[in-house]
């Protein structure tokens, strides 16, 4: 058996306003640092929780999706790195086809001696008919994510159903 390992997590609960990413970026920044003040070296946000959820149509969703390169998502991943903290965050995502995904960037940080934090992203694969889940695309992995910790696996909210 291997040595025991104590995790302390932080699921944050946050109003989300709706269609503003910089002012939900900010609060995500602002909790992200007072989960990691109590401790947590996990830190996971709610679903779509820079843009919203309750989008009426994909053509008024897609102007608030981030590309995985967005300046934001960057500023989400360098927070963790700096604060030795994974982070969860949930968003609307773009691909270069113009695809769109509820999605979830995943940001571990980086052994001490190397800047930076690892990044991938987990893109729902069971979609509810509700909200902006009946006009995105679904997700086809379900790829755990390595961490200094151990391994995290990833889904969003209505996935959780067919483990």
């Amino acid at each position: 058996m291997g040595v025991a390992t104590t995790l302390r997590a932080a699921a944050v609960q946050m109003d989300v306003r709706f269609r503003d990413l910089d002012h939900n970026l900010t609060r995500v920044l602002e909790r992200l640092n007072e989960a990691v003040a109590n401790g947590a070296r996990l830190v996971v946000f709610p679903e779509c929780c820079l843009s919203g959820y309750c989008f009426t149509s994909l053509e008024e969703a897609r102007p608030f999706a981030l590309l995985e390169e967005d300046e934001r998502l960057n500023q989400f991943a360098a927070a963790c790195s700096e604060m030795n903290v994974t982070g969860v965050l949930g968003f609307l995502e773009v691909d270069a086809t113009g695809a769109c995904f509820n999605s979830a960037l995943i940001a571990v940080p980086l052994s001490h001696d190397r800047d930076g934090a690892m990044v991938s992203v987990y893109r729902k694969t069971h979609l509810p008919t509700l909200g902006v889940d009946r006009f995105v695309s679904k997700g086809t992995s379900l790829e755990p994510t390595p961490a200094s910790w151990g391994s995290l696996g990833t889904l969003i909210c209505y996935d959780v159903r067919f483990p």
